[in-house]
């Protein structure tokens, strides 16, 4: 199942990037556009000058008692779900309201910006493109179950992750091109990822490759246990397991690279989705740590201990790897931001809340954006 603001479960983690596709950098079609984990390979890497001290607080904005899903920020504005089924937007420099659009029934985080658009959707199955300045709709699609996790954006397609499958959308008008299934009962299911005409995710204990452009299934593989979240670097797809195991994938045809066995201080399941940059790749496990591991062997660099379940997705810039020790809805507690440097897993700073949740950052030009139950904030250096 998917629960509230959980990354690794809900797919909760940070965007500031715009991406482009290989028919894009050809100038077939030019829509700007910001994921969930910052590109279409949702790596998790992004471009941003390191915050190497303990940040300060720029804003707050309150909304009361609600969770908030994992912000996505852009040029001027920040965006978050609620669990009141409406989708926030705010003024990214000084945290006050510009619009809301409800609706949804609850949204955790399953937005895309795609120029003048974002496309969000909802607990109800509502998919819907919003003028990403006003909030009006553009149009609107039901996908019939659940929609917990990002869309995906690549050319003129949108493409929608359920429990029941995989949805292709048209960009412009929302019109279902195909429907690639993947299952009938409820279960955790990936954000979509894509590289090279490729789109994978991860539905239960199943991963998935389709064929972008028609839905075709490429290849499938299953497992005895749950997967989770999943990253994708040059030719491999990287994703955790229930199993405590982090597992590397070849992306052309599902066979295993390698795996590594989460054991710091004893094994256990690792739900936080991967991140992928300079060689390594980094992931926590509820075994409470943080690790980076070679991202073509699987060899352990190194492994940080953290005071609270290391759930949250890691985001990595600058050299810095973010990430929170708990974004599940839990009870209420001091909960933690940490920034490690990326190469040596030393903690460069940590940032204490009390809250029930603390999702993991949507990085910005100099600053972070965060939620936790009940408040959207930014945090900027010192």
């Amino acid at each position: 199942m998917n629960f509230p603001a959980r990354s690794c479960v809900a797919a909760l983690l940070g965007v500031a990037l715009i991406s482009t596709s290989p028919l894009e950098r050809r100038g077939i079609v030019t829509v700007p556009r910001i994921h969930h984990r910052g590109d279409v390979e949702r790596s998790g890497s992004y471009h941003y000058p390191a915050i190497r001290t303990l940040p300060r607080v720029k804003w707050t904005k309150s909304q009361g008692t609600l969770f908030m899903g994992t912000p996505l920020s852009t040029k001027g504005k920040v965006y978050s779900g609620g669990s009141d089924g409406t989708l926030y937007a705010f003024d990214s420099q000084t945290g006050s309201a510009i619009w809301s659009a409800s609706g949804f029934d609850a949204i955790e985080n399953a937005t895309v910006i795609a120029g003048d658009m974002i496309v969000a959707g909802g607990g109800n199955g509502a998919v819907r493109a919003l003028d990403r300045r006003t909030g009006k709709v553009i149009w609107s699609y039901d996908a019939g179950v659940m929609v917990s996790t990002a869309p995906l954006v690549v050319g003129d397609l949108v493409y929608v992750a359920t429990f029941q499958g995989l949805h292709a959308l048209d960009l412009k008008s929302g019109e279902r091109k195909w429907l690639a299934p993947v299952g009938d009962a409820p279960t955790f299911v990936s954000y979509p990822a894509s590289h090279n005409g490729a789109v994978f995710l991860s539905a239960g204990s199943t991963l998935y490759a389709f064929d972008g452009a028609t839905g075709r299934e490429r290849w499938r593989v299953s497992s005895p246990k749950q997967f989770w979240s999943l990253c994708l670097g040059d030719r491999l797809l990287y994703v955790g397991n229930s199993d405590g195991n982090l597992i590397a994938y070849d992306q052309t045809n599902g066979q295993e690279r390698w795996r590594f066995k989460s054991s710091y201080p004893t094994a256990d399941e690792i739900w936080s989705a991967p991140a992928v940059a300079a060689g390594l790749v980094y992931v926590g496990s509820r075994d409470q740590s943080m690790v980076a591991v070679d991202a073509l062997t699987g060899e352990k660099r190194w492994g940080f201990r953290t005071s609270g379940e290391s759930v949250g997705d890691p985001v990595v810039s600058g050299g810095i790897v973010y990430f929170s020790d708990s974004n599940h809805a839990l009870p209420m507690g001091t909960r933690r931001l940490y920034a490690l440097d990326a190469g040596t897993g030393t903690e460069m700073w940590r940032y204490e809340v009390r809250s029930t949740l603390l999702t993991t950052p949507a990085l910005g030009q100099g600053v972070i954006y965060e939620t936790i139950t009940g408040q959207v904030m930014a945090l900027t250096p010192r």
